[in-house]
């Protein structure tokens, strides 16, 4: 066989087969290709057998106008003006940020797979007939609305949650915000701890500490839309745990009963004490009772340095760190009770008690005296003088030991005495000339004694001592008188005055 693109010229016989490629003539337009068949014997065909093609190699023109615009929140109208080519457009390929999209056989097309709030770009090219592709189109763009214009709606949550109270541990806070199932979705969620002086982005559970904080929170979707700022109750905490003091029997360090008053003070700069608890060996504790000021308490039996141990409870749980404490020994034994008490009257007009000490363990402070079984007075040696005594009584006198604590032993032995009745006593009187005496010159005084007592007296002295800045004149004392150079007294012996007897003695002296 052989073949002619013109029916004149032809190629070299070749052995004949089904299929050839064959290179038409240049240029564009219609073509034809011409074949003639030869025979075993040599015989070609009378006529060649031909077949004609048109050959356009030109790709239609690059589409224009391309528009791009949204309708609705779903879909992207898309529009071009019609482009040309030789052997007609048969339809156009569209392209979406650069993938391919769909074909259409018109100008015009409704990109239906487009989400809201989203932005796209779109091209154009034409095809014609036998394939050839024209350059794309300039790119338009078209952004979706959200066709949303309700704000999201956000929650808060606490962890852990206290309420209206306290909270005694870090308060974590978790913000979760919904823009609906036909929302164009949460963008941001924000919050502010001081009123939205400053804000903050929320990414993630955030913790609030020591104090009270509020929370102010909203969020904004990804069409604008921006809540309304929310606020969260107030968020109270309490890390810190209270402090005080304790102090027994008003910070006494010794007593002598096993009941004592405990006065009690707290601190707490958060939520304040509200509680507390006591114990007598920091181990054992009361059940928390609400917080006073004062407390009675009752310490261990025996004697010896009992400890109160005190544990504060704030509003948010914190009890105090250990223990507060304060002590005071005890001591509930009386001393020994006093010996070998006695009661004397040396001077007749009044009484001398004595005793043996007594002994304690916290020492013996003191003594009461007690006359006919009431408190007579009160001493801190072993003795005492009852002054408030009369002649021709019996007295009857205990003795009790007081020690530190205040314990007082049993009342000792009593001791007794009876005084005797009252001796009668005179009233003396002496006068002379002592007024502005000159030196050396010799006064005489006299004497004057009364018995005004409601007895005799018997074996009576009578004592006169000189007056200042005088020399007794020896031998002047009349009636017997006798004068002691050593006392400066001149004294008279009478056998007996009687009840309402007087009598007169004289001496003399001189002035110095």
């Amino acid at each position: 066989m052989s073949f002619s693109s013109n029916g004149v010229s032809w190629s070299a016989a070749e052995p004949y087969g089904t299929t050839k490629s064959w290179t038409l003539a240049d240029g564009e337009g219609f073509r034809t290709a011409y074949v003639k068949y030869q025979d075993a014997a040599g015989n070609w065909t009378n006529e060649p057998i031909s077949r004609g093609i048109v050959v356009d190699k030109t790709a239609p023109s690059r589409p224009t106008g391309v528009a791009a615009s949204p309708s609705g929140n779903n879909r992207v109208n898309v529009s071009w003006t019609a482009s040309t080519d030789a052997t007609g457009v048969t339809g156009y390929t569209l392209y979406r940020d650069g993938q391919l999209l769909g074909t259409v056989t018109i100008t015009g097309y409704t990109d239906q797979s487009v989400l809201p709030g989203h932005t796209y770009s779109y091209t154009v090219t034409a095809r014609d007939a036998v394939g050839n592709v024209s350059p794309p189109s300039d790119l338009v763009t078209a952004a979706v609305p959200w066709g949303d214009s309700v704000p999201p709606t956000t929650t808060l949550a606490l962890s852990p949650d206290p309420g209206a109270g306290w909270a005694n541990q870090s308060v974590t806070v978790v913000l979760s915000s919904s823009d609906g199932t036909d929302g164009s979705g949460v963008r941001q969620i924000s919050y502010s701890l001081d009123g939205w002086s400053t804000s903050n982005t929320y990414t993630q559970p955030f913790s609030v500490g020591e104090g009270v904080t509020t929370v102010s929170y909203r969020a904004e979707d990804n069409a604008g839309n921006l809540e309304t700022s929310n606020t969260s109750p107030a968020i109270r905490v309490d890390l810190q745990p209270p402090s005080g003091t304790v102090a027994i029997n008003g910070g006494a360090t010794l007593t002598n009963s096993f009941g004592v008053s405990l006065s009690l003070s707290a601190e707490d700069t958060g939520s304040g004490v509200t509680h507390m608890r006591f114990s007598s060996d920091g181990s054992s504790w009361t059940t928390a009772e609400s917080f006073a000021g004062s407390r009675s308490w009752t310490l261990p039996a025996g004697d010896g340095s009992h400890s109160v141990h005190l544990q504060l409870r704030d509003a948010a749980g914190n009890w105090s760190a250990g223990s507060i404490s304060s002590a005071i020994v005890v001591d509930a034994t009386p001393p020994t009770t006093p010996t070998g008490v006695t009661a004397t009257s040396p001077d007749g007009v009044s009484v001398s008690v004595g005793w043996q000490a007594s002994s304690d363990a916290t020492g013996v402070t003191g003594y009461r005296v007690y006359r006919g079984g009431a408190l007579l007075g009160e001493s801190t040696s072993t003795g005492y003088t009852d002054n408030d005594v009369s002649s021709g009584n019996s007295y009857s006198y205990t003795v009790r030991s007081v020690d530190s604590a205040g314990n007082l032993s049993l009342p000792s032995v009593s001791a007794a005495i009876a005084l005797a009745t009252d001796a009668p006593v005179l009233d003396l009187a002496m006068t002379g000339n002592l007024v502005d005496p000159l030196p050396g010159e010799t006064v005489r005084l006299q004497v004057t004694y009364r018995n005004n007592s409601a007895t005799d007296a018997v074996d009576v002295t009578i004592s006169c001592p000189l007056p200042d800045a005088t020399t007794y004149v020896d031998g002047s004392a009349t009636a017997g008188g006798v004068f002691d150079a050593g006392s400066g007294v001149v004294r008279w012996a009478l056998s007996s005055v009687p009840v309402g007897a007087t009598g007169h003695f004289y001496f003399e002296v001189t002035v110095d």
